[in-house]
């Protein structure tokens, strides 16, 4: 087997970790079908959907049919199953990593399920806009670019800005 970097080696496991979480998200009672068996851990038909889902919400990607999916989903259960043979899951570093993976994950979905069952009403936003405008100047701001003065070193120039000691030019 090729050697396999460990952020590349996180990442799957992180892709195979989330897919069977976010399938708790969305409750299905049909039975359990089992699509594959990988050295004794199954990949079901849910989890191939879900995973599906997962894919096609990355911005620009392409469409990737079923066999596509599936073979992923195979290729990842592999991996996980190879870290996990290496112990790569016991290591401090990528225990909170997945730590912090599952965090990010119960914030979406608790985000998501508290703007659903809170929407805000048109009549509600306008309100707030109206608020915040009744202080505002009225001015705008048009800037299409910053002219700062180049003897001031790049790392310390948005400090410089912010403290007013860097002229600027409009």
């Amino acid at each position: 087997m090729k050697t396999i970097k460990a952020t590349r080696l996180v990442t799957l496991l992180l892709l195979g970790l989330a897919a069977p979480t976010m399938a708790a998200d969305t409750p299905n009672t049909a039975p359990i079908t089992v699509v594959a068996t990988v050295n004794g851990s199954e990949i079901t038909e849910e989890m191939l959907q879900v995973f599906g889902a997962q894919l096609s919400r990355n911005p620009g990607a392409e469409p990737v049919s079923r066999d596509a999916a599936l073979e992923q989903l195979i290729n990842i259960e592999l991996v996980t199953q190879d870290a996990e043979k290496h112990n790569i899951d016991k290591r401090p570093n990528v225990i909170k990593q997945l730590e912090w993976q599952r965090r990010s994950l119960l914030v979406g979905v608790s985000m998501r399920e508290y703007v659903a069952t809170h929407p805000v009403s048109d009549a509600e936003l306008k309100k707030l806009y109206d608020e915040r405008m009744k202080n505002h100047d009225g001015h705008e701001y048009k800037a299409r670019h910053i002219l700062v003065n180049p003897k001031i070193p790049v790392a310390s120039r948005g400090a410089a800005i912010s403290a007013g000691s860097a002229p600027i030019r409009w």
